[in-house]
């Protein structure tokens, strides 16, 4: 039998580990629930009030309270969510180009909410929600906590950020999913890492760079990449100068070990999808072979490569009119990311280096105009987490803060274009 002041000790207990819990949680919290209600409010005023870009016939259906949330790719995560894939022939636009880790996860909330648009809208949430937590505590232990709530702010008021809140698109979720993996990596769970990082690669073509980070990461911690920085967990001190990852590293191959390659089974997100297209259509690659179809066009080559359509696109029409405005801005938004690269190598080590430099770089190249390269960026996290850095300490207060509110104000305009069917990303 528990005595009184027994019971009384449990639930002082219970409570002081939920106001720690809070307070470790809050920042990115309350932060990410102000930036959703400012979207959210901007989404359905330009949805009601404001003149919607033209567009074809459509087959996507909204749902009162998320009208501004289905937009292009929801209705292909929506089917697969239904109904599951189907696949047309190289050259076609079918359900197989996109990885089945979204609709799986949409399918999953379905069995609770039934609607598919409603889950989809609750997935994405979620996983913003979660990022925005998992980039604050990551960030305290590599960066500290100054650095970590800039990096937040920089991450919520990001101009593309909107497809972490309530977008039906599946880049929060990766981004979730990442950020998690290498998490559970600094913590020393290799295996569980390689488990959550399933999720991830399942979730996008390029997610199997993410693999490679990992790797390069694991072998960082365990000392074969020697002068690497420690594991990134609790609170790094305020006034401890900055890291200082060497360029060319020591290899110690004495230092390998067996349980590090439990990240290695992020392989399995990749691997499971080709399984399923070669049982199902006979081609454990059909996805690779619908991204030239008319309508997406993504091809590997120099006129690709060397953005001629975007260069194009800026010679077209009125000047500064919308589709300036939001290629322009997905343009120098990719460059600031490319600067802020080899910072993250310096400052995070070669496992981050790598996975942000992949992460952006790759995706970059493939596109012809810069578009989509706004929403890829979110992946980028140690961009912003050493663009928090610098925004927290070595950049004037001013500064910073014109950037958080120009931000926040491109975001915002980009939440408008994006209700009102404007193809922005």
């Amino acid at each position: 039998m528990i005595s009184t002041s027994g019971a009384e000790a449990t639930s002082a207990g219970r409570e002081t580990r939920v106001r720690q819990w809070w307070a470790a949680v809050r920042f990115p919290v309350v932060a990410f629930a102000a930036v959703a209600v400012v979207l959210y409010a901007v989404a359905e005023l330009s949805f009601r009030l404001l003149p919607h870009a033209p567009i074809s016939p459509h087959g996507f259906p909204d749902y009162r309270g998320f009208n501004a949330w289905t937009r292009w790719d929801t209705d292909w995560y929506v089917h697969i969510a239904r109904l599951g894939y189907y696949y047309d022939g190289p050259g076609k636009q079918s359900a197989v180009a996109f990885f089945p880790g979204y609709p799986a996860a949409i399918r999953a909330v379905m069995v609770v909410l039934g609607n598919a648009i409603v889950s989809g809208v609750v997935v994405t949430y979620l996983a913003g929600l979660s990022a925005a937590v998992l980039l604050y505590r990551w960030c305290q232990g590599a960066l500290g906590t100054a650095a970590a709530r800039a990096a937040v702010l920089a991450l919520v008021l990001f101009p593309f950020a909107y497809y972490l809140f309530g977008a039906v698109y599946s880049d929060a979720l990766f981004l979730a999913a990442a950020l998690g993996a290498f998490v559970l990596l600094e913590h020393g769970h290799p295996w569980l890492s390689g488990t959550v990082g399933v999720l991830a690669v399942a979730t996008r073509p390029f997610g199997l760079l993410l693999t490679v980070a990992l790797a390069i990461r694991a072998l960082e911690l365990r000392g074969v990449l020697a002068g690497a920085p420690g594991p990134f967990t609790g609170v790094a001190p305020a006034g401890r100068p900055p890291l200082r990852t060497p360029w060319l590293s020591r290899i110690r191959l004495r230092a390998l070990n067996w349980r590090d390659a439990g990240v290695l089974v992020s392989v399995v997100g990749f691997a499971g999808y080709c399984l399923l297209l070669w049982r199902r259509f006979g081609d454990p690659f059909a996805f690779r072979k619908v991204y030239s179809a008319d309508g997406w066009g993504k091809t590997w080559n120099a006129h690709t490569m060397l953005k001629v359509e975007f260069f194009r696109h800026l010679r077209v029409g009125p000047l500064l009119d919308y589709v300036h405005i939001y290629l322009s801005a997905q343009a120098v938004l990719t460059l600031i990311g490319v600067a802020l690269i080899p910072l993250v190598f310096r400052r995070l080590g070669w496992g981050y280096g790598v996975y942000a430099l992949l992460t952006l770089v790759v995706p970059a190249l493939g596109t012809q105009e810069f578009l989509s390269t706004g929403r890829y960026a979110l992946a980028v996290f140690p961009c912003f987490a050493v663009a928090g850095a610098l925004l927290a300490g070595d950049l004037r207060p001013r500064l910073a803060r014109a950037w958080f509110v120009l931000s926040g104000i491109g975001g915002a305009f980009m939440m408008s274009l994006y209700a009102r069917w404007y193809f922005i990303s």
